[in-house]
């Protein structure tokens, strides 16, 4: 985000994640440097669905106007002028989506800043698609660690819960000698 607000000229960037519990929930979120804008202003929920409706980048130059968003006050398009939305995926799953906005008058997203927010969008969706490989690789690598242990404690009930008690009594004095998380893991 912090690359995105320096080449477009966006007030607010968030990096929104769908979660299959939770849903839709922001990650990450940005303001431009020197932006005086409320960060607590809503989202335009109507081009955040839109974009991960149709898997594709959104615009809206002028939300004021834009049929899409209710034009209540207090909404989103009260307070923003102009939205873009860009689809963070990867094959044929939507992981989320990348929204910037901005209130400025002389502010209004065009073609170009579509074009690059889908092109970062696009390798992010990739980024977080390797993330959970990793992830569920981590877990299997457990999952087989813990199953083989539990094999050889199941042979000798004197032995039975050493290696976890060992593993719990390693990780509370890494903890206690302040390790960093990654390293407190790795004990």
């Amino acid at each position: 985000l912090d690359i995105v607000l320096d080449v477009i000229p966006a007030e607010r960037g968030v990096v929104l994640l769908l979660e299959k519990e939770a849903g839709m929930r922001p990650a990450v979120m940005r303001m431009a440097q020197g932006c005086a804008a409320d960060p607590h202003l809503p989202l335009s929920r109507a081009v955040v669905n839109e974009c991960l409706e149709r898997r594709a980048s959104v615009l809206s130059h002028d939300l004021r106007a834009d049929p899409r968003s209710p034009s209540a006050a207090g909404g989103a398009a009260g307070h923003t002028r102009s939205a873009l939305c860009a689809p963070l995926a990867c094959g044929d799953r939507t992981l989320g989506a990348i929204y910037l906005d901005t209130g400025s008058q002389n502010g209004a997203f065009g073609e170009r800043d579509v074009e690059f927010l889908g092109g970062i969008a696009h390798h992010a969706g990739l980024a977080l698609h390797r993330v959970e490989l990793v992830d569920s690789l981590e877990r299997l690598f457990v999952g087989a660690v813990e199953t083989l242990v539990a094999a050889v404690e199941a042979k000798d009930i004197y032995t039975y819960g050493h290696s976890a008690r060992v593993s719990k009594l390693a990780r509370r004095i890494a903890e206690g000698m302040g390790l960093p998380e990654g390293d407190q893991e790795r004990v």
